[in-house]
C-alpha cells in the first residue's frame, strides 16, 4: 500500500529504510495526529496506526507469495518483525507530538 504509493509519487521504489523510516513515518504521523485532533483520545490513534501497518504487511506478504517467494505465513511473520521498529517509532513520535503543550491548548486536547 503505501510502496505503491511511494512508487506512484517518485517513479521509483524507495530504499527500504527510506521506506520504512521515513516516508511511512511522515505519512502516518500525519494521519496521526488528524485522527488526535479530531478524536482528541490516544487510544483510535495508536490502533489505527498498527491496522494500517497489518494492512500493509499482509498486502505486501500477499504479493510476494504470488511471485514465488515462500508461504503467505513465513512472508507475514517475516514483514511483521521487520515493522515493528517502524511501527514503535510512527507511534512514538503521534503520541509526543499530541503531547506537547502548545498543540494541547490550541486544538484542545484531553
Amino acid at each position: 500500500m503505501f510502496r505503491d504509493m511511494a512508487f506512484y509519487i517518485f517513479g521509483t521504489q524507495l530504499d527500504t529504510f527510506v521506506q520504512y523510516f521515513i516516508f511511512e513515518l511522515i505519512i502516518l504521523v500525519v494521519i496521526g495526529l488528524i485522527l488526535g485532533f479530531l478524536t482528541k483520545k490516544i487510544w483510535p490513534v495508536i490502533v489505527v496506526i498498527v491496522g494500517l501497518n497489518v494492512i500493509d504487511v499482509g498486502i505486501l506478504a500477499q504479493f510476494n507469495v504470488s511471485q514465488g517467494e515462500g508461504t503467505f505465513f513465513g512472508q507475514l511473520m517475516l514483514l511483521l518483525v521487520a515493522k515493528f521498529f517502524p511501527t514503535f517509532y510512527e507511534i512514538l513520535l503521534t503520541v509526543l507530538l499530541l503531547r506537547v503543550d502548545w498543540m494541547r491548548k490550541i486544538f484542545k486536547l484531553v
